[in-house]
């Protein structure tokens, strides 16, 4: 900042030289660059060192300020008094850090493009529900049942709470400095907003060791978060004058109501936040049923008989909470004590179901089945060596949009194959293809691998029907027990999850809409300011205030597709010849002022040449992309789907070569790009996030 300082007041020196040298010392110019020069002076001078930038962001209506609230009493270090050489133990507040919610409602609302985007989605741009069919949270059972979502634009507020190291997790300091964050999100807004890591907000940082005690938990913060969505729901949240002018939108809305819908957190997570028992080993540790342990360790389906109910679950939280009295989780059927956030009107943990299919499927089936399938094939009956599993693996043509989840080195012995969430699922799905030629030989143990492929397809879907959702019963049934078959496994904790799924599904919605990944992305932000910082004093605090100062800038609700740099002229012109025709037709005379793109890129999609889109149930695949000012085409062929194949639970295409057609990519319906997978001289395209039969 004083180098650039030093600049402006090095050109005010140069301009009064050269208006003396060329304007005979008009003494009106002088005093104009004085002015001019001395306002940026003074907006330089109120950033000039970091107390007075952070002093200039927390005036931003933007901001919100952390607050600092206690959690309780715990023992200070204790510290050698120099003069008395005594230890000085004393009681000290512990705190965490929290947001308040309905604070940064109206600092989001308060944004024009927000409240622009919001009411247009809820209004007009939302699908459509219909019966049967499940797109969305608005199509489940719980939706329908709550008189406060007749109203269209009521806010659906999601809660997601994790712990997170910010310290390397093999080192010593990382048990010490482990945090749980909880953040929020409106999760009735268009995807590609609501993916975005500005658009998850902040609103509790606790460090993780206060809630690892008997007298404190998590209810400390769901106190304080249901306080605030009490008053969402009762008195919603006004809308500024200033937006509701300078809005674009006929109808407008002068106060938001809403509520919260569900808690995204992984399965240790909820039992602490649901106040259910936190080990996986007692006899009760499922919160949607009441089946023992031993029970669950072979069920295939849901017992619908013993599914919690309100009532009964009331009953043993008042077991739970009688003082003077040991606490018998076998008694209370596994309950600890009661979750806060039932306090609410339209929300409680029974209903509002909490499952992840992060942590349920990407690292819970697919690393046992991925671990036990390579267990079988490598060691037992020596199928394929290590080394050559390895080596398909690492080797295999994952396709421009896979390749950024390709697998690491895998470890077989290590129950998650030494990968991540991304890298499991990638290695699954194009599993049929990295080992093709190996199909008869594998056929014997395949069938694990194949039910779940099946499950998966239905799970990761956005819109799911009720057909689909009496298939993914019977493909869980036999899931479970081929891994009980095949595997001669015992069922975890996380297999028993699934057969809630289906259930789920009915209530909440796809499971793709809740789950924690995005959640979980934003913990890198948070990492990222420990690191730079380094300062431990008060990491909660730390961390909550850098965040928020980094949240004052406007959030981006507009989502552009960008293109790369363009082609040359004379290669436009070599590889369009052929297509001047369609063209003409799809896109009018502009064509000629088109330019030729590598590849474009919108959010985190990329669309390059050879990869599928699939729209009006057809499957594209994108030749060129083309642009005319600000505008993106896609010029695709048509591919024809020929079969399904049935050992990599995937579709068979071959491409029309003489049935070219353009797209205009702000008119598409479906976003998502596929790739296209080459084996043994056939093309294949792997649906993982719709379902088959739509296609077929």
């Amino acid at each position: 900042m004083e180098m650039i300082i030093n600049i402006v007041e090095h050109t005010k020196q140069l301009s009064i030289k050269l208006v003396q040298n060329n304007c005979n010392g008009n003494n009106d110019i002088f005093e104009n660059i004085k002015k001019g020069t001395g306002h940026v002076l003074d907006k330089l001078n109120e950033i000039k060192n970091m107390k007075r930038l952070k002093k200039n962001i927390r005036k931003n209506p933007l901001f919100v300020e952390p607050v600092e609230k206690s959690i309780g009493l715990k023992w200070k270090n204790a510290k050698i008094d120099p003069e008395t050489e005594i230890p000085d133990h004393g009681l000290i507040q512990s705190t965490f850090q929290y947001v308040p919610i309905l604070e940064t409602l109206r600092s989001v609302l308060a944004n024009k493009d927000f409240y622009e985007a919001y009411v247009k989605y809820n209004l007009h741009q939302k699908h459509k529900c219909v019966p049967g069919n499940y797109a969305g949270f608005c199509c489940g059972s719980i939706h329908r049942s709550i008189e406060i979502f007749k109203d269209p634009c009521t806010l659906q507020i999601q809660i997601g709470s994790d712990d997170f190291e910010v310290c390397c997790a093999v080192k010593s300091k990382a048990t010490k400095h482990k945090v749980n964050a909880t953040y929020f999100q409106i999760i009735n807004m268009p995807a590609e907003f609501r993916s975005k890591l500005n658009n998850i907000y902040l609103v509790a940082l606790c460090s993780t060791v206060n809630f690892k005690t008997d007298e404190y938990d998590y209810n400390h913060i769901a106190e304080l978060i249901s306080n605030e969505i009490c008053t969402l729901e009762c008195d919603g949240i006004a809308i500024e004058t200033k937006v509701l002018k300078e809005s674009n939108i006929n109808i407008g809305i002068e106060r938001l109501k809403g509520t919260l819908t569900n808690v995204a957190v992984d399965n240790l997570g909820a039992s602490g936040v649901m106040g259910f028992v936190e080990s996986f080993s007692a006899t009760y540790y499922c919160r949607h049923c009441e089946c023992t342990k031993t029970e669950c360790q072979t069920m295939t389906k849901e017992a619908k008989r013993k599914r919690r109910k309100i009532e009964k679950y009331e009953h043993h939280v008042k077991i739970a909470e009688k003082k003077n009295v040991k606490q018998d989780f076998i008694a209370t059927m596994g309950v600890k004590r009661k979750c806060k956030l039932n306090d609410l009107t339209y929300f409680h943990i029974l209903d509002n179901m909490s499952l992840d299919l992060m942590h349920d499927v990407n690292e819970g089936a697919i690393p046992y089945c991925l671990h036990d399938f390579f267990d079988l094939i490598v060691k037992k009956n020596k199928i394929i060596s290590e080394a050559e599993a390895q080596q398909r693996i690492r080797d295999f043509n994952y396709g421009p949009t896979s390749k950024y989840n390709r697998p690491s080195l895998t470890n077989l012995e290590k129950h998650n194959l030494n990968q991540n969430a991304s890298q499991l699922y990638c290695m699954i799905v194009n599993l049929p293809f990295i080992f093709v030629d190996f199909k008869n030989q594998f056929e014997k143990y395949w069938q694990p691998v194949q039910t779940l492929l099946k499950c998966m397809q239905i799970l990761y879907s956005p819109e799911i029907s009720e057909n689909d959702v009496k298939s993914l019963e019977k493909f869980i049934q036999q899931h479970l027990k081929s891994v009980q078959d095949v595997f001669n496994r015992t069922l975890t904790p996380k297999h028993h999850f699934l057969v809630h799924y289906p259930e789920y599904i009915r209530k909440m919605g796809p499971p793709i809409h809740h789950w924690t990944m995005r959640l979980e992305s934003k913990h890198r932000v948070l990492t990222e300011i420990s690191r730079r910082k380094m300062n431990f004093g008060n990491l909660p605090k730390t961390l909550a205030t850098e965040h928020q100062d980094r949240m004052c800038k406007k959030p981006s609700f507009r989502t552009e597709i960008k293109p790369s740099k363009s082609f040359g002229q004379s290669s436009k012109t070599m590889q369009f010849q052929r297509y001047e025709s369609i063209l003409k037709r799809d896109i009018g005379p502009k064509y000629l002022e088109s330019k030729v793109h590598h590849f474009a890129a919108y959010d985190s999609i990329e669309y390059r040449q050879s990869g599928l889109i699939i729209e009006n149930g057809r499957i594209y695949e994108i030749n060129h992309i083309l642009s005319i000012e600000s505008n993106v085409y896609l010029l695709c062929h048509l591919n024809k789907i020929c079969r399904k194949d049935k050992f990599s639970n995937s579709i068979v295409i071959e491409k029309i070569h003489d049935s070219a057609i353009v797209f205009d990519f702000n008119q598409l319906e479906n976003k998502l790009v596929f790739d296209k997978i080459y084996s043994r001289g056939e093309y294949f395209v792997i649906a993982d996030k719709l379902v088959v039969a739509n296609l077929i």
